[in-house]
């Protein structure tokens, strides 16, 4: 499965990590591409709304699926139980805009 970064702003985020954590986005986004919409928990969950969550320690990218293509919308530091809210408003706003 190709995975698509939706802008700039996503890939620099996970460039920005520290070497650990960049290599865990990156071994998830592997796993991604390599068996597609199968990848299930631990790793990516629904999270509603046709949005789904890549899983990597701390980080979690909001991705979608779009003409057989994952798309990343939105990557971020998860810092509560819950995703914030912000992030889950601005990876629909990027949806609809696809």
């Amino acid at each position: 499965m190709h995975v698509l970064f939706f802008n700039k702003s996503v890939k620099e985020f996970i460039c920005s990590l520290n070497n650990e954590d960049r290599e865990k986005v990156y071994c998830v986004i592997k796993v991604l591409r390599t068996i597609g919409s199968i990848i299930d928990m631990p790793l990516s969950k629904p999270i509603g709304s046709g949005l789904f969550e890549l899983r990597a320690k701390n980080i979690r990218i909001i991705y979608v699926y779009k003409e057989g293509c994952a798309v990343l919308l939105n990557a971020f530091k998860k810092k509560m139980y819950r995703i914030p809210q912000k992030e889950i408003d601005l990876a629909r706003e990027r949806f609809n805009n696809l």
